[in-house]
């Protein structure tokens, strides 16, 4: 079945369903689906009730009138009246008139209209449909009207159909009377459905009416579905057989053979039989023998009764054996009675055993029953934040219980509500809950009034809430320049501690004031901290005056505080400022900090000046770091400028610079010439870099033409560049010849290189063509041992 088809048309075929008999009858839609705002929404109702109007209000004919109407049920009459007040003849006339216009009410009469007129005349329908009009009239008509013709001469109308172009109309058409067929022969209708060549299909109707009439049969046809259509089928007739008898439809489901599609029916027929009779399905799950399948019911049927009734779904868990299985629903179902009553689910929460609260299964808790209770209360106070804070303070007996609480509502609270709660937490014994909350109420409270977060620290006992709350307030004081009330926080701070907040306030102390900034820092003793604080000391000083840090360096005692410091500023120091950073790098011995700070400038010069910034580069003692640095250059050289790149290249003394340069560039000019960058590649020194510019250069070429890259390789001389492209051609043909593959890896120079390709060929071979590739290993010169392990089988 065509989906995107199915998509298209599934709207209509909804409308030929809900107007085609009730129409021919003499009946109509029910005003209360008839009320819907647009006619997709009206058709995507299944086959509603019908009624028959047998006292219709006096007619009007002024449709804004009707469509003042605000009773649905008088609108609908009214509708109803007029459509039935015009001759057949009228119709057409009326179809076009309604067309030009985009008032909702004519839309309405509409499609009522089509619907009569189709059932009357489906042949003055079609008639209409041929002439150029309204696309969605003339697809709303076909369906109808084959509809029609369906019920009153199903033969022929297929036999008309048979003779429409292939295209929407057929398709629509088609389908029409696969559903209209299936409300009397399901069996019939699935025949057509099987052989049409597209065109959407009603199937939940279909298999809907085929199981009332005719299970076994039904089943058999759902089991040759495609997987899609299988699985609705499943799901359509699992819940038309539970509508009338449940376990019969579970007897039904338990007959298929296994599948992902037969357990979906499973799972359909419990939700639906909860939604019936929930204690009457829970009551069936205590004899299913399979322990893993009657968990997975009790656990369905559970969750859907909690939709409907949290309560009773709750008292029903709190009787069932104790388990993982119980822990799970028992949280499953408090979440449930959550949305609607929350006081009553925190209360049931907050009685939760820790046994069940601290479970595995289902919500995982961090610390005794916490996570779970305030996930609880963080919902309801959104709403009632009072309230919250009330039932908190009046109800929660368990210490910890209500210090955990307190910190899941602190930051929806007020600064009123905070100073209460931090009152609150005062009288509290100690605990980690405790001291959690006191810290969150800390750091919200810091964010807008400081002095207050300050004071109310400075009124705790000592410990660790009162440690923790002055090191995330340090940072915040020394982030607004109040470093003195900072450092003066610090000064309360056992010796640890107050290593640590240094530190943190490293940047902003040394803005304010350098001189003792670094005292300090240099006075730490030799390790991480001492390096820690003063970079960031630097951080903020290179920033914004590279001289100034320049200077300050050299106040520094040792050369090991300059080569910590200067990596972690270089890119700030050059981003400033590249020139002062080369020459400052000029006057340091070899190492980290001088690689560093040419490296940096090198970087921030290659846009701009590529040829200098290669030449800082090439300054960098560090080979690696090197490499690194002239890579990127010449990349981005390449890339703007990629005749003067080449110049550069080409006159650069041979060294690892060089080395990574020439495979960049080659690869660069490959992507658009290959052949060029074969002609530029030629006269360099042989080499394993020069290698990897070859296999740079034939993987590019093989790509446009295979035939003109073979021919370029088999000219080159051997060595590193016609090993390193011949191995790289011999992948590239792999897919398209394995055998040619093989052969054009044994060409390759180098013994070791040669021997591990044609294997690494030989043994993807074997993954393919196990029998060719056998054939082709047992030719090869590699050794017997390689051989064997070739052939070997997998196990």
């Amino acid at each position: 079945m065509n989906r995107k088809l199915f998509m298209k048309f599934s709207g209509i075929l909804m409308l030929v369903i809900g107007l085609g008999i009730g129409l021919a009858a003499g009946r109509y839609f029910t005003p209360e689906i008839w009320h819907r705002e647009t006619v997709t929404k009206l058709v995507a109702v299944k086959s509603p009730p019908l009624v028959q109007v047998t006292s219709p209000q006096p007619m009007t004919t002024d449709l804004a009138l009707i469509s003042k109407e605000e009773n649905s049920h008088l609108q609908f009459n009214e509708v109803m009246a007029y459509v039935n007040s015009l001759k057949p003849e009228e119709i057409p006339n009326v179809v076009h008139q309604l067309e030009a216009r985009s008032i909702l009410i004519d839309q309405k009469v509409l499609t009522a209209l089509l619907g009569r007129w189709a059932e009357i005349d489906p042949q003055a329908a079609l008639a209409e449909v041929r002439k150029d009009g309204d696309p969605t009239t003339a697809n709303t008509l076909t369906a109808a009207a084959y509809g029609a013709m369906a019920t009153r001469d199903r033969d022929d109308a297929l036999k008309q159909i048979q003779q429409l172009p292939e295209g929407d109309q057929r398709n629509l058409a088609m389908a029409a009377i696969v559903n209209r067929v299936a409300e009397t022969d399901p069996a019939k209708a699935f025949e057509i459905a099987q052989g049409m060549k597209g065109g959407p299909v009603d199937y939940e109707s279909l298999f809907t009416q085929w199981a009332k009439k005719d299970i076994a049969q039904a089943t058999q046809a759902v089991l040759h579905l495609p997987d899609s259509l299988r699985r609705a089928g499943f799901i359509y007739t699992a819940n038309t057989l539970t509508e009338k008898d449940p376990k019969a439809a579970m007897a039904w489901v338990n007959q298929l053979p296994k599948s992902p599609e037969r357990d979906e029916a499973w799972g359909t027929v419990i939700r639906q039989w909860t939604l019936m009779d929930p204690q009457g399905v829970l009551a069936w799950v205590q004899n299913v023998p399979d322990v893993q399948e009657k968990n997975a019911a009790w656990g369905t049927a559970v969750s859907k009764w909690g939709e409907s009734d949290p309560q009773a779904a709750l008292d029903y868990v709190r009787t069932l054996p104790e388990g993982d299985l119980k822990n799970a629903m028992l949280k499953r179902t408090i979440g449930q009675l959550a949305e609607t009553d929350t006081e009553s689910a925190l209360t049931a929460a907050l009685n939760l055993p820790p046994s069940v609260a601290n479970s595995t299964s289902g919500a995982v808790m961090d610390g005794p029953r916490s996570s779970f209770q305030q996930g609880i209360v963080s919902r309801w106070i959104q709403n009632e934040p009072q309230a919250v804070l009330d039932y908190v303070k009046n109800s929660v007996s368990d210490d910890r219980q209500k210090a955990g609480l307190l910190q899941a509502i602190i930051p929806q609270l007020t600064e009123t509500d905070r100073k209460a709660t931090a009152e609150l937490l005062a009288n509290l014994p100690a605990s980690p809950e405790k001291d959690r909350a006191m810290t969150s109420i800390v750091y919200i409270w810091a964010q807008t009034n400081l002095k207050a977060a300050m004071a109310y620290v400075d009124s705790w006992p000592e410990g660790t809430a009162k440690k923790q709350s002055m090191l995330s307030l340090i940072p915040q004081l020394a982030g607004t320049g109040d470093v003195d009330s900072a450092l003066g926080m610090i000064s309360k701070l056992d010796s640890e501690a107050a290593k640590s907040a240094h530190v943190a306030i490293a940047a902003a102390w040394g803005k304010k004031d350098l001189s003792a900034a670094t005292t300090y820092g240099v006075a730490l003793p030799v390790g991480d901290a001492r390096n820690t604080f003063l970079q960031n000391v630097a951080g903020e000083l290179f920033k914004t005056d590279p001289a100034a840090g320049a200077q300050w360096l050299s106040t520094l005692p040792t050369l090991g505080d300059r080569n910590q410091i200067i990596p972690s500023v270089a890119s700030s120091w050059a981003e400033k400022d590249a020139a002062s950073a080369t020459a400052y790098a000029a006057t340091l011995l070899p190492g980290p900090g001088q690689d560093s700070l040419y490296s940096a400038a090198a970087n921030q010069m290659s846009s701009t000046d590529p040829a200098k910034a290669l030449d800082v580069a090439n300054e960098i003692t560090n080979d690696k770091g090197k490499n690194e640095t002239v890579t990127a250059i010449v990349t981005q050289w390449i890339s703007n400028n990629p005749e003067a790149a080449s110049a550069y290249i080409q006159s650069m003394p041979e060294g690892s610079a060089k080395q990574k340069a020439v495979p960049a560039m080659a690869d660069s000019l490959a992507k658009d010439d290959p052949a060029a960058a074969a002609q530029w590649l030629a006269p360099f020194p042989d080499s394993p870099q020069k290698g990897t510019a070859a296999a740079n250069i034939i993987r590019n070429w093989d790509k446009d033409d295979p035939v003109k890259a073979e021919a370029w390789l088999s000219q080159l001389p051997t060595g590193f560049s016609k090993d390193a492209a011949t191995k790289t051609f011999s992948n590239d043909t792999f897919d398209a010849d394995p055998a040619r593959a093989v052969q054009l890896a044994t060409s390759i120079s180098d013994p070791k290189v040669q021997q591990a390709q044609v294997s690494n060929l030989l043994k993807k071979w074997m993954g393919t063509d196990s029998a060719s590739a056998t054939v082709a290993v047992q030719k090869s010169a590699l050794p017997d041992d390689v051989k064997n392990q070739l052939l070997q089988p997998k196990h």
